[in-house]
């Protein structure tokens, strides 16, 4: 069994505090182990005034003798300390066990990466940066991946069922690191054959006399919208509200006389031979980042560190 730093944990028994620390339970186990203070000592580099010192206290705490003073060399231990012994030998084993899993764990060994991310980017962003992760530290890395809107994809963030996702920014959540990866534009996006469809450019104003649909100012992107239709200075409310893109380019269609204001995503894909995007004016086109997100809190593992540097350099790469 290797030895166990813990230095500073105290117990807590039946409602009082005992000054035993694990070190000094660790230091007696391997005494008891090689029955000799100096090599005790030198298998826990440590010296042996130190040792003799820890488990003199150890007795004194505990109020018995544990070993049989007076020899210099081979140590022998009492009968009470063959029982301690034996009763706390399971238990550091046990600790030693959690402390190499959760230390495992920490460095990724064995757990798979669990990724959430918007639909967004799982076409063509995602895969590139899953084979980079790949290429470099091999296929046999395990990545789970989850698709879903960012309210969601934050709240599994923050109760850790995610390493890592893949969101718009949420500036209220302080304690997690938006990192923009790409930019995409705010288009409004028209029937192909309705009433609109001549139009080269739309200026949101225009939007007082034009029934419109958007994003739910539920979502963050929504509330993007929305701020900006309200730094036009007119009264803009949206005829109808939707979670994606595609949602939304369905409803242009089906409708045929109403503007979606949405991102120019993939997801619009299916509707190009019946829509038509169209620039908004004064909207650049990198308006909407796209972020990775990870909680800034929490140590991060060697593989989602190798993912986050991987994504970076992606990124950077792709502007």
């Amino acid at each position: 069994m290797g030895v166990i730093v813990v230095a500073t944990e105290r117990f807590q028994m039946s409602g009082f505090s005992s000054s035993i620390t694990l070190v000094q339970l660790n230091y007696f186990h391997k005494l008891a182990e090689t029955r000799h203070f100096t090599d005790a000592a030198r298998q826990l580099y440590i010296t042996q005034p130190t040792l003799s010192a820890a488990i003199k206290s150890l007795e004194t705490e505990l109020g018995v003798s544990l070993v049989y003073r007076g020899s210099r060399r081979n140590v022998r231990l009492t009968k009470q300390g063959e029982e301690f012994d034996a009763k706390i030998e399971p238990l550091l084993t046990q600790l030693q066990q959690v402390i190499d899993e959760t230390s495992a764990a920490g460095a990724g060994l064995n757990n798979a990466l669990s990724v959430g991310t918007i639909p967004t980017i799982q076409y063509d962003f995602l895969p590139e940066v899953l084979r980079g992760y790949w290429d470099t530290l091999g296929y046999d890395k395990r990545v789970f991946i989850a698709v879903e809107f960012t309210n969601s994809l934050i709240k599994g963030l923050k109760d850790q069922e995610y390493d890592i996702v893949f969101c718009s920014r949420v500036p209220e959540e302080s304690n997690i690191t938006f990192v923009p990866i790409l930019h995409k534009a705010l288009v409004a996006v028209v029937a192909s054959d309705g009433p609109y469809a001549d139009m080269d450019k739309i200026d949101l104003t225009n939007l007082t006399d034009i029934p419109f649909a958007t994003y739910r100012e539920t979502a963050p992107i929504g509330r993007e919208v929305r701020s900006l239709l309200n730094s036009t200075g007119c009264k803009l409310n949206p005829s109808a509200s939707f979670d994606d893109e595609f949602s939304l380019a369905g409803y242009v269609v089906a409708s045929g006389d109403v503007v979606g204001l949405m991102l120019d995503t993939f997801e619009i894909s299916p509707f190009r031979d019946k829509v038509k995007s169209i620039p908004i004016v004064g909207v650049p086109a990198d308006w909407h980042p796209i972020c990775m997100a990870y909680d800034n809190r929490l140590i991060q593992s060697d593989q989602l560190k190798t993912l986050i540097k991987i994504v970076k350099q992606h990124a950077a790469d792709d502007e």
